[in-house]
Protein backbone atom coordinates (compact mmCIF):
# COMPACT_ATOMS: atom_id res chain seq x y z
CA UNK A 1 0.00 0.00 0.00
CA UNK A 2 1.32 3.47 -0.89
CA UNK A 3 1.90 6.13 1.75
CA UNK A 4 -0.95 8.17 0.29
CA UNK A 5 -3.41 5.29 0.57
CA UNK A 6 -2.24 4.37 4.07
CA UNK A 7 -2.58 7.93 5.37
CA UNK A 8 -5.91 8.59 3.68
CA UNK A 9 -7.27 5.28 4.99
CA UNK A 10 -6.74 6.65 8.52
CA UNK A 11 -7.93 10.19 7.81
CA UNK A 12 -11.17 9.10 6.15
CA UNK A 13 -12.23 7.43 9.40
CA UNK A 14 -13.02 10.99 10.50
CA UNK A 15 -14.81 11.98 7.30
CA UNK A 16 -18.53 12.69 7.65
CA UNK A 17 -20.36 10.31 5.25
CA UNK A 18 -22.33 11.97 2.45
CA UNK A 19 -21.54 15.47 3.73
CA UNK A 20 -20.14 18.26 1.57
CA UNK A 21 -18.58 21.55 2.64
CA UNK A 22 -21.80 23.48 2.00
CA UNK A 23 -23.32 21.57 4.90
CA UNK A 24 -20.44 22.62 7.16
CA UNK A 25 -20.84 26.20 5.99
CA UNK A 26 -24.52 26.10 6.92
CA UNK A 27 -23.59 24.82 10.38
CA UNK A 28 -21.43 27.91 10.86
CA UNK A 29 -24.03 30.41 9.69
CA UNK A 30 -24.87 33.02 12.33
CA UNK A 31 -28.56 33.21 13.19
CA UNK A 32 -30.45 35.76 15.27
CA UNK A 33 -32.49 33.03 16.92
CA UNK A 34 -30.70 31.37 19.85
CA UNK A 35 -32.40 28.06 19.10
CA UNK A 36 -31.20 28.06 15.49
CA UNK A 37 -27.69 29.03 16.56
CA UNK A 38 -27.66 26.24 19.15
CA UNK A 39 -28.89 23.66 16.62
CA UNK A 40 -26.22 24.68 14.10
CA UNK A 41 -23.50 24.51 16.73
CA UNK A 42 -24.71 21.04 17.74
CA UNK A 43 -24.49 19.86 14.11
CA UNK A 44 -20.97 21.24 13.78
CA UNK A 45 -19.59 19.72 16.96
CA UNK A 46 -21.25 16.41 16.09
CA UNK A 47 -19.14 16.08 12.95
CA UNK A 48 -16.55 13.28 13.43
CA UNK A 49 -13.52 15.47 12.74
CA UNK A 50 -14.68 18.19 15.18
CA UNK A 51 -15.29 16.09 18.28
CA UNK A 52 -13.12 17.15 21.17
CA UNK A 53 -11.51 13.80 21.92
CA UNK A 54 -7.87 14.53 22.57
CA UNK A 55 -6.63 11.11 21.49
CA UNK A 56 -8.55 11.26 18.20
CA UNK A 57 -7.40 14.83 17.58
CA UNK A 58 -3.75 13.87 18.15
CA UNK A 59 -4.16 11.03 15.68
CA UNK A 60 -5.67 13.34 13.07
CA UNK A 61 -2.89 15.86 13.60
CA UNK A 62 -0.27 13.14 13.18
CA UNK A 63 -1.84 11.96 9.90
CA UNK A 64 -2.13 15.49 8.52
CA UNK A 65 1.53 16.10 9.25
CA UNK A 66 2.52 12.78 7.68
CA UNK A 67 0.54 13.53 4.52
CA UNK A 68 2.06 17.01 4.26
CA UNK A 69 5.58 15.67 4.79
CA UNK A 70 4.99 12.97 2.20
CA UNK A 71 3.92 15.51 -0.44
CA UNK A 72 6.72 17.93 0.44
CA UNK A 73 9.28 15.15 0.12
CA UNK A 74 7.99 14.08 -3.29
CA UNK A 75 7.73 17.66 -4.61
CA UNK A 76 11.14 18.72 -3.33
CA UNK A 77 12.57 15.42 -4.51
CA UNK A 78 11.39 16.28 -8.03
CA UNK A 79 14.34 18.65 -8.27
CA UNK A 80 16.99 15.98 -7.64
CA UNK A 81 14.99 12.81 -8.40
CA UNK A 82 15.29 11.76 -4.78
CA UNK A 83 12.49 11.19 -2.30
CA UNK A 84 12.02 8.94 0.70
CA UNK A 85 8.45 8.20 -0.45
CA UNK A 86 7.12 6.13 -3.33
CA UNK A 87 5.60 8.51 -5.90
CA UNK A 88 3.87 5.70 -7.82
CA UNK A 89 0.50 6.68 -6.37
CA UNK A 90 1.08 10.42 -6.67
CA UNK A 91 -2.20 10.95 -8.50
CA UNK A 92 -5.72 11.43 -7.23
CA UNK A 93 -6.96 8.72 -9.58
CA UNK A 94 -4.74 6.18 -7.78
CA UNK A 95 -5.78 7.09 -4.23
CA UNK A 96 -8.28 4.45 -3.17
CA UNK A 97 -11.84 5.06 -1.96
CA UNK A 98 -11.64 8.80 -1.34
CA UNK A 99 -14.74 10.91 -1.87
CA UNK A 100 -13.72 14.41 -2.97
CA UNK A 101 -16.81 15.98 -1.42
CA UNK A 102 -16.17 14.29 1.93
CA UNK A 103 -12.49 15.25 1.85
CA UNK A 104 -13.37 18.90 1.14
CA UNK A 105 -15.93 18.88 3.95
CA UNK A 106 -13.25 17.45 6.25
CA UNK A 107 -10.78 20.21 5.38
CA UNK A 108 -13.46 22.92 5.57
CA UNK A 109 -14.54 21.80 9.04
CA UNK A 110 -11.03 21.56 10.46
CA UNK A 111 -9.99 24.93 8.98
CA UNK A 112 -13.05 26.44 10.68
CA UNK A 113 -11.73 25.52 14.13
CA UNK A 114 -9.42 28.55 14.05
CA UNK A 115 -12.07 31.18 13.31
CA UNK A 116 -15.29 30.05 14.99
CA UNK A 117 -17.96 32.52 16.02
CA UNK A 118 -18.81 32.94 19.67
CA UNK A 119 -22.19 31.24 19.14
CA UNK A 120 -20.48 28.15 17.77
CA UNK A 121 -17.94 28.16 20.60
CA UNK A 122 -20.70 28.51 23.17
CA UNK A 123 -22.56 25.58 21.63
CA UNK A 124 -19.71 23.10 22.14
CA UNK A 125 -20.87 19.95 23.90
CA UNK A 126 -17.47 19.24 25.45
CA UNK A 127 -14.60 21.33 26.86
CA UNK A 128 -12.63 22.72 23.93
CA UNK A 129 -9.02 21.77 23.31
CA UNK A 130 -8.15 25.22 22.00
CA UNK A 131 -4.46 24.73 21.26
CA UNK A 132 -4.87 21.50 19.34
CA UNK A 133 -7.90 22.95 17.51
CA UNK A 134 -5.67 25.72 16.14
CA UNK A 135 -2.97 23.21 15.23
CA UNK A 136 -5.54 21.06 13.44
CA UNK A 137 -6.87 24.07 11.55
CA UNK A 138 -3.48 25.29 10.35
CA UNK A 139 -2.21 21.81 9.50
CA UNK A 140 -5.43 21.10 7.60
CA UNK A 141 -4.89 24.27 5.55
CA UNK A 142 -1.28 23.31 4.79
CA UNK A 143 -2.36 19.79 3.87
CA UNK A 144 -5.12 21.00 1.59
CA UNK A 145 -2.86 23.40 -0.30
CA UNK A 146 -0.30 20.63 -0.73
CA UNK A 147 -2.90 18.13 -1.96
CA UNK A 148 -3.74 20.62 -4.71
CA UNK A 149 -0.31 19.73 -6.14
CA UNK A 150 -1.26 16.05 -6.52
CA UNK A 151 -1.96 15.46 -10.23
CA UNK A 152 -5.65 15.28 -11.02
CA UNK A 153 -6.72 17.73 -8.29
CA UNK A 154 -8.87 19.73 -10.71
CA UNK A 155 -10.41 16.89 -12.68
CA UNK A 156 -11.07 14.93 -9.49
CA UNK A 157 -12.81 17.91 -7.85
CA UNK A 158 -10.26 18.62 -5.12
CA UNK A 159 -9.48 22.12 -6.42
CA UNK A 160 -12.39 24.18 -5.09
CA UNK A 161 -12.37 27.98 -5.04
CA UNK A 162 -14.81 28.11 -2.13
CA UNK A 163 -12.62 25.89 0.04
CA UNK A 164 -9.51 27.89 -0.87
CA UNK A 165 -11.27 31.11 0.11
CA UNK A 166 -12.32 29.55 3.41
CA UNK A 167 -8.82 28.26 4.17
CA UNK A 168 -7.40 31.75 3.74
CA UNK A 169 -9.52 32.94 6.67
CA UNK A 170 -7.01 31.37 9.05
CA UNK A 171 -4.66 34.27 8.25
CA UNK A 172 -6.79 36.31 10.66
CA UNK A 173 -4.94 34.48 13.43
CA UNK A 174 -1.81 36.50 12.72
CA UNK A 175 -3.53 39.75 13.66
CA UNK A 176 -5.01 38.13 16.77
CA UNK A 177 -1.59 36.84 17.82
CA UNK A 178 0.65 39.73 16.85
CA UNK A 179 2.36 39.96 20.23
CA UNK A 180 5.07 37.80 21.73
CA UNK A 181 4.38 34.65 23.70
CA UNK A 182 4.75 30.90 23.34
CA UNK A 183 1.30 30.44 21.83
CA UNK A 184 1.72 33.32 19.37
CA UNK A 185 5.17 32.15 18.31
CA UNK A 186 3.90 28.63 17.70
CA UNK A 187 1.14 29.98 15.49
CA UNK A 188 3.60 32.07 13.48
CA UNK A 189 5.86 29.06 13.00
CA UNK A 190 2.92 27.12 11.56
CA UNK A 191 2.27 29.99 9.16
CA UNK A 192 5.88 29.82 8.04
CA UNK A 193 5.10 26.27 6.89
CA UNK A 194 1.90 27.36 5.16
CA UNK A 195 3.66 30.11 3.23
CA UNK A 196 6.49 27.76 2.31
CA UNK A 197 3.90 25.27 1.05
CA UNK A 198 2.36 27.97 -1.12
CA UNK A 199 5.67 28.09 -2.98
CA UNK A 200 5.00 24.51 -4.08
CA UNK A 201 1.39 25.34 -4.92
CA UNK A 202 2.41 28.14 -7.28
CA UNK A 203 5.01 25.90 -8.84
CA UNK A 204 2.73 22.92 -9.50
CA UNK A 205 -0.80 24.33 -9.79
CA UNK A 206 -1.84 26.31 -12.86
CA UNK A 207 -4.10 29.24 -11.97
CA UNK A 208 -4.67 30.46 -15.51
CA UNK A 209 -8.40 29.71 -15.33
CA UNK A 210 -8.68 30.45 -11.61
CA UNK A 211 -7.45 34.01 -11.18
CA UNK A 212 -9.59 34.89 -8.16
CA UNK A 213 -8.11 32.32 -5.74
CA UNK A 214 -4.64 33.16 -7.01
CA UNK A 215 -5.25 36.87 -6.37
CA UNK A 216 -6.74 36.13 -2.94
CA UNK A 217 -3.66 34.15 -1.91
CA UNK A 218 -1.29 36.88 -3.05
CA UNK A 219 -3.32 39.58 -1.29
CA UNK A 220 -3.12 37.58 1.95
CA UNK A 221 0.66 37.41 1.65
CA UNK A 222 0.97 41.09 0.81
CA UNK A 223 -1.28 42.01 3.72
CA UNK A 224 1.05 40.23 6.13
CA UNK A 225 3.97 42.26 4.82
CA UNK A 226 1.97 45.48 5.08
CA UNK A 227 0.94 44.84 8.64
CA UNK A 228 4.41 43.81 9.70
CA UNK A 229 6.08 46.98 8.48
CA UNK A 230 3.24 49.26 9.49
CA UNK A 231 2.88 47.95 13.02
CA UNK A 232 5.72 45.48 13.62
CA UNK A 233 4.82 42.03 14.88
CA UNK A 234 6.29 41.73 18.32
CA UNK A 235 7.29 38.08 18.31
CA UNK A 236 10.44 36.18 17.43
CA UNK A 237 8.91 34.31 14.48
CA UNK A 238 7.52 37.34 12.65
CA UNK A 239 10.78 38.13 10.90
CA UNK A 240 11.17 34.50 9.84
CA UNK A 241 7.78 34.60 8.15
CA UNK A 242 8.46 37.93 6.45
CA UNK A 243 11.73 36.64 5.02
CA UNK A 244 9.96 33.44 4.02
CA UNK A 245 7.33 35.39 2.15
CA UNK A 246 9.96 36.66 -0.24
CA UNK A 247 10.16 33.10 -1.54
CA UNK A 248 6.50 32.10 -1.13
CA UNK A 249 5.52 32.60 -4.75
CA UNK A 250 8.61 32.02 -6.80
CA UNK A 251 6.79 31.42 -10.12
CA UNK A 252 5.13 34.78 -9.63
CA UNK A 253 8.58 36.22 -8.98
CA UNK A 254 9.17 38.16 -5.81
CA UNK A 255 5.98 38.54 -3.81
CA UNK A 256 8.02 40.63 -1.42
CA UNK A 257 6.95 44.25 -1.76
CA UNK A 258 9.47 46.45 -3.53
CA UNK A 259 8.25 49.19 -1.22
CA UNK A 260 9.88 47.64 1.87
CA UNK A 261 13.32 46.67 3.05
CA UNK A 262 14.34 43.82 5.35
CA UNK A 263 15.36 46.24 8.07
CA UNK A 264 11.81 46.94 9.19
CA UNK A 265 11.68 50.46 7.80
CA UNK A 266 9.89 51.85 4.83
CA UNK A 267 12.07 52.11 1.71
CA UNK A 268 12.69 55.54 0.26
CA UNK A 269 9.99 56.71 -2.10
CA UNK A 270 7.08 54.69 -0.73
CA UNK A 271 4.87 55.69 2.18
CA UNK A 272 3.37 52.68 3.98
CA UNK A 273 1.77 55.03 6.47
CA UNK A 274 -0.20 56.58 3.61
CA UNK A 275 -1.44 53.15 2.49
CA UNK A 276 -2.75 52.51 5.98
CA UNK A 277 -4.57 55.81 6.42
CA UNK A 278 -5.40 57.01 2.92
CA UNK A 279 -9.06 57.48 2.11
CA UNK A 280 -10.67 56.10 -1.02
CA UNK A 281 -12.04 58.86 -3.25
CA UNK A 282 -15.37 57.30 -4.15
CA UNK A 283 -16.61 60.04 -6.46
CA UNK A 284 -13.75 59.74 -8.95
CA UNK A 285 -13.13 56.39 -10.60
CA UNK A 286 -10.24 56.12 -13.03
CA UNK A 287 -9.59 53.65 -15.84
CA UNK A 288 -6.17 52.01 -15.66
CA UNK A 289 -5.08 50.55 -18.97
CA UNK A 290 -2.22 48.07 -19.36
CA UNK A 291 0.22 47.84 -22.24
CA UNK A 292 3.11 45.47 -22.94
CA UNK A 293 6.06 45.86 -25.32
CA UNK A 294 9.38 44.10 -25.89
CA UNK A 295 12.73 45.35 -27.11
CA UNK A 296 13.81 44.55 -30.65
CA UNK A 297 16.09 41.68 -29.59
CA UNK A 298 13.78 40.28 -26.90
CA UNK A 299 12.35 36.85 -27.78
CA UNK A 300 9.66 36.59 -25.12
CA UNK A 301 5.92 36.74 -25.60
CA UNK A 302 4.69 39.39 -23.17
CA UNK A 303 1.15 40.67 -22.60
CA UNK A 304 -1.22 41.97 -19.91
CA UNK A 305 -3.85 39.55 -18.64
CA UNK A 306 -6.36 42.38 -18.41
CA UNK A 307 -6.40 45.41 -20.66
CA UNK A 308 -8.33 47.74 -18.37
CA UNK A 309 -9.60 47.92 -14.80
CA UNK A 310 -11.36 50.67 -12.85
CA UNK A 311 -9.76 51.98 -9.67
CA UNK A 312 -10.62 54.83 -7.33
CA UNK A 313 -7.77 56.97 -5.96
CA UNK A 314 -6.80 55.64 -2.54
CA UNK A 315 -7.77 52.07 -3.45
CA UNK A 316 -5.22 49.26 -3.84
CA UNK A 317 -5.49 47.07 -6.92
CA UNK A 318 -3.85 43.96 -8.33
CA UNK A 319 -3.14 43.27 -12.01
CA UNK A 320 -1.16 40.63 -13.88
CA UNK A 321 1.06 40.32 -16.91
CA UNK A 322 2.08 37.05 -18.59
CA UNK A 323 5.51 36.32 -20.04
CA UNK A 324 6.53 33.25 -22.01
CA UNK A 325 9.86 32.16 -23.41
CA UNK A 326 8.98 30.31 -26.65
CA UNK A 327 12.61 29.52 -27.47
CA UNK A 328 14.69 26.45 -26.70
CA UNK A 329 17.19 28.39 -24.60
CA UNK A 330 16.94 30.23 -21.25
CA UNK A 331 16.43 33.97 -21.72
CA UNK A 332 17.05 36.63 -19.06
CA UNK A 333 14.87 39.73 -19.26
CA UNK A 334 14.64 43.04 -17.43
CA UNK A 335 11.85 45.57 -17.69
CA UNK A 336 11.15 49.23 -17.26
CA UNK A 337 7.84 51.06 -17.28
CA UNK A 338 6.13 54.28 -18.24
CA UNK A 339 2.96 55.97 -17.07
CA UNK A 340 0.82 58.04 -19.42
CA UNK A 341 -0.01 60.87 -18.99
CA UNK A 342 3.47 61.63 -17.73
CA UNK A 343 2.15 63.93 -14.96
CA UNK A 344 0.19 61.03 -13.46
CA UNK A 345 3.40 59.06 -12.86
CA UNK A 346 4.01 60.94 -9.62
CA UNK A 347 0.73 59.57 -8.25
CA UNK A 348 0.99 56.01 -9.58
CA UNK A 349 2.49 53.99 -6.71
CA UNK A 350 3.53 50.43 -7.40
CA UNK A 351 3.79 48.62 -4.07
CA UNK A 352 5.12 45.48 -5.72
CA UNK A 353 6.03 44.69 -9.29
CA UNK A 354 8.62 43.00 -11.47
CA UNK A 355 10.40 45.98 -13.03
CA UNK A 356 14.13 46.76 -12.79
CA UNK A 357 14.99 43.18 -11.75
CA UNK A 358 16.46 40.50 -13.98
CA UNK A 359 14.13 37.54 -14.54
CA UNK A 360 15.15 34.29 -16.20
CA UNK A 361 12.66 32.12 -18.06
CA UNK A 362 13.63 28.59 -18.96
CA UNK A 363 12.82 27.20 -22.42
CA UNK A 364 9.04 27.32 -23.04
CA UNK A 365 8.38 28.50 -19.48
CA UNK A 366 5.36 30.75 -18.91
CA UNK A 367 4.79 32.79 -15.76
CA UNK A 368 2.34 35.27 -14.29
CA UNK A 369 3.74 38.57 -13.00
CA UNK A 370 1.77 40.56 -10.40
CA UNK A 371 1.60 44.34 -10.13
CA UNK A 372 0.16 45.64 -6.85
CA UNK A 373 -0.49 49.38 -6.92
CA UNK A 374 -2.60 52.32 -5.86
CA UNK A 375 -3.31 55.84 -7.16
CA UNK A 376 -2.41 58.47 -4.60
CA UNK A 377 -5.59 60.33 -3.54
CA UNK A 378 -3.62 63.60 -3.92
CA UNK A 379 -4.09 63.26 -7.67
CA UNK A 380 -7.54 64.76 -7.15
CA UNK A 381 -5.90 67.98 -5.92
CA UNK A 382 -3.67 68.42 -8.97
CA UNK A 383 -5.25 71.00 -11.34
CA UNK A 384 -3.16 69.66 -14.23
CA UNK A 385 -4.95 66.31 -13.92
CA UNK A 386 -8.42 67.59 -13.12
CA UNK A 387 -9.92 66.04 -16.24
CA UNK A 388 -7.73 62.95 -16.34
CA UNK A 389 -9.83 59.81 -16.09
CA UNK A 390 -7.53 57.31 -17.85
CA UNK A 391 -3.98 56.25 -16.97
CA UNK A 392 -1.93 53.79 -18.99
CA UNK A 393 0.74 51.62 -17.37
CA UNK A 394 3.16 50.35 -19.99
CA UNK A 395 5.94 47.82 -19.39
CA UNK A 396 8.74 47.03 -21.82
CA UNK A 397 10.91 43.93 -21.43
CA UNK A 398 14.45 43.88 -22.81
CA UNK A 399 16.87 41.00 -23.03
CA UNK A 400 19.39 41.51 -20.25
CA UNK A 401 22.82 41.90 -21.84
CA UNK A 402 26.08 43.36 -20.64
CA UNK A 403 26.11 47.11 -21.13
CA UNK A 404 22.32 47.48 -21.33
CA UNK A 405 21.22 50.91 -20.06
CA UNK A 406 17.58 51.36 -19.08
CA UNK A 407 15.87 54.72 -19.29
CA UNK A 408 14.16 55.64 -16.03
CA UNK A 409 11.22 58.06 -15.96
CA UNK A 410 11.83 60.95 -13.59
CA UNK A 411 8.99 59.81 -11.32
CA UNK A 412 10.59 56.38 -10.69
CA UNK A 413 11.36 56.03 -6.99
CA UNK A 414 15.04 56.57 -6.18
CA UNK A 415 15.52 53.20 -4.49
CA UNK A 416 14.10 51.36 -7.48
CA UNK A 417 16.46 53.01 -9.95
CA UNK A 418 19.41 52.36 -7.66
CA UNK A 419 18.58 48.66 -7.40
CA UNK A 420 18.56 48.35 -11.17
Amino acid sequence: MSEFNRIFSVLKLKFAPNIDWDYVEDCLTEYESEDEARQCAYKFWSLPMCRQNLQDQDRQLQMLRELSNCIRSIRCGDNDNQSSYDATYDNWAKIEDISPREYLAYIYALASLATLSQDTLNGAMEPLNENINIQLALNAVSTYFLTLTIPGAKSYGIFDEGVIEHCLKVFKLLELNANSGIRANNIWILFVSICDDLKLVFRYVHFKDHQKPRDDIIKCLLQIIYNHFRKGYNNSSGGVLIVGLSYAAVPLYSIFCQAYSYGGTTSQGHDAEKVEHMQKVTDRVMKIRFNADIGSSMRWNFKPQQYEIKVAPGETALAFYTAKNPTDKPVIGISTYNVIPFEAGAYFNKIQCFCFEEQMLNPHEEVDMPVFFYIDPEITQDPALEYCDTITLSYTFFEAKEGLQLNFPSYVKPHAAKQA
